[in-house]
């Protein structure tokens, strides 16, 4: 791929990646994944990682950062697969109703 095509490609993918937030729809997205982490008990698991990291390290030394770094990996491997696999096809109808292209691989 020559650089030209590269730099056009890049281009494309900044200018989706802005109509995608200024035209609301990250927002929407955001908000429909916010109900199915919900809804799949996700966030119920993190908060109990979260009561259990500030029990084993208690409330007057816990640095959010640090709390933040040591879940951040487990956290994100117990996104269940079916919230992972709509989160995907929420991204690729709308970057295929810019594109005109048609089918997400499935």
């Amino acid at each position: 791929m020559s650089l030209t095509n590269s730099l056009k490609k890049l281009q494309r993918k900044e200018e989706l990646e802005k109509e995608f937030v200024e035209s609301g729809e990250r927002d929407r997205v955001e908000e429909i994944v916010v109900r199915r982490l919900e809804e799949t008990g996700w966030t119920q698991q993190v908060e109990g990682m979260c009561r259990d990291y500030i029990s084993k390290n208690g409330c007057e030394r816990i640095e959010l950062k640090k709390m933040v770094d040591e879940l951040k990996d487990n956290s994100r491997k117990i996104v269940p697969n079916e919230v992972k696999r709509e989160l995907m096809k929420l991204i690729q109808d709308f970057v295929n109703s810019k594109t005109g292209e048609e089918g997400g691989g499935d």
